[in-house]
């Protein structure tokens, strides 16, 4: 009875630590009656997952990120497989035809590192984490990618490079992608080298939109691409109304005041045809533009906090 006494305790003790991050969930498709292969890792060492594929499921003790769990192998017994937990890193690579999809919007607030290269996954939504960092998913069959300036905005690597992504794909994703001005220089890995398949369509892209953002858009040579691209980022108007910027006055003919009760990073001034006149890092909580050499009309500025991109329209008198 001494020898079960202890362990009983220990098992209690798992569920008690547990208990309180069941709401925390990554769901990946799977094929059934396959074994998958995953590493996880947590905020510390005192963080459990718990696996679940059906009827049978178990409690694993995470190592702490950014050191990562050994392969865990898994055989599933349904089409979806969940991951319980306050999980920071998730690894569920070269799994092949095995993993066909993943859902992330139940996932643990501080996720920020994701490996799902090597599988068939043909879609893929990152708009709904915004403490997404580090991004691998090559290898898959991704033809669509949802991504906000403003769901990602600490994302620093994303390399999707041997998928399915259009022209088309390639501009919008890099239209929306954070704005890393004042921080560390983000990699977008788009293509494995200049004998992609999809090199040449690759090229028509304008890299310029990412580049900007202080990205650098590269092979898996990590050697820099240049392109041919003069695709210019669409006007959008996202009203974020969880924060407070007040601009004023608004109409103006000779400032702008920017104030806010969030830090503000950095700004972009554009015109109606999306022609950039100012980028501006800010750093502050307030600032102030002077608008007397600009013509009068209507123009966007994109406001960036460490959270958030809000669009305001301002006019200029």
């Amino acid at each position: 009875m001494k020898r079960i006494v202890p362990l009983f305790c220990g098992i209690l003790l798992c569920h008690l630590v547990f208990a309180q991050d069941t709401n925390n969930c990554i769901t990946l498709d799977v094929k059934p009656n396959q074994d998958i292969y995953l590493g996880v890792a947590g905020l510390d060492n005192n963080t459990y997952a718990k696996i679940v594929s059906g009827s049978w499921d178990t409690t694993i003790k995470c190592s702490s990120y950014p050191v990562q769990t050994q392969d865990i192998v898994v055989h599933t017994l349904t089409d979806k497989l969940q991951i319980y937990g306050n999980i920071v890193h998730l690894r569920a690579n070269k799994n092949y035809s095995n993993i066909t999809g993943f859902d992330i919007s139940c996932a643990f607030e501080g996720l920020m590192h994701l490996n799902l290269a090597y599988n068939e996954i043909s879609s893929v939504d990152l708009s709904t984490k915004k403490s997404l960092n580090y991004i691998y998913l090559y290898n898959n069959l991704i033809s669509e990618i949802k991504i906000y300036p403003e769901s990602v905005p600490y994302l620093q690597f994303l390399i999707i490079d041997s998928n399915n992504l259009s022209t088309e794909q390639i501009d919008h994703l890099m239209c929306n992608l954070p704005d890393r001005t004042g921080l560390s220089k983000g990699i977008l890995c788009i293509t494995y080298d200049e004998n992609d398949p999809q090199y040449e369509s690759f090229l028509s892209t304008n890299y310029l939109n990412a580049i900007d953002k202080n990205f650098s858009v590269v092979n898996t040579l990590n050697k820099n691409l240049t392109s041919n691209g003069e695709y210019q980022c669409p006007l959008s108007l996202i009203d974020i109304t969880d924060i407070n910027i007040e601009i004023f006055p608004n109409p103006t003919s000779s400032v702008i005041n920017i104030q806010s009760d969030e830090f503000l990073a950095n700004l972009i001034l554009t015109d109606i045809t999306g022609h950039r006149l100012l980028k501006k890092h800010i750093n502050s909580n307030h600032i102030t533009i002077p608008t007397d050499t600009l013509p009068k009309g209507v123009f966007l500025l994109q406001i960036n906090t460490k959270t958030h991109a809000v669009y305001k329209y301002i006019v200029v008198e």
